[in-house]
């Protein structure tokens, strides 16, 4: 019986994960967790205001993301531009590996409706927020990466 495109491409995406984890332990180095990356320009004398904005909602989410270990961690990070173009805010979420990134949007949503009251109420403060902190701030994007350690 023929095996259906989808499942082969998973299987083939395994063996392929499963080969490139071989081949770094052979290379002195392991895959680590992955991190999404946020990259993001607040407006010039706008900074507190951001913080402030995602102070309250957005740490509460995310501690208990981290106390459920639905996430290992989260950072902020904040600094210099390099030219006016640039980025000078980053947002960063850390999980174990891809599986658990994969189940990391139903987890935060779950605690995000468990904050909130319910999935509409998170679906609607999550909205009213993003809506203040588009006159604070311009996303440039954002990436998942994940972190190479080297073994001795």
């Amino acid at each position: 019986m023929p095996m259906p495109s989808l499942k082969r491409a998973s299987i083939g995406a395994i063996l392929m994960i499963a080969a490139m984890s071989a081949s770094a332990a052979d290379n002195g180095y392991k895959l680590g967790s992955v991190w999404n990356v946020v990259m993001i320009s607040i407006e010039p004398g706008r900074g507190d205001d951001y913080l402030a904005s995602i102070k309250g909602y957005y740490t509460t989410v995310m501690d208990a993301g981290v106390k459920e270990r639905a996430v290992l961690s989260y950072k902020l990070l904040q600094g210099a531009r390099s030219n006016p173009q640039d980025f000078n805010f980053l947002i960063m979420i850390e999980s174990p590996n891809w599986a658990a990134y994969d189940q990391l949007p139903d987890k935060l949503e779950a605690l995000a409706g468990k904050f909130a009251g319910s999935a509409a109420k998170a679906e609607e403060t999550a909205k009213t927020g993003n809506a203040d902190r588009t006159k604070t701030r311009t996303v440039f994007g954002g990436k998942n990466m994940q972190e190479v350690l080297f073994t001795k």
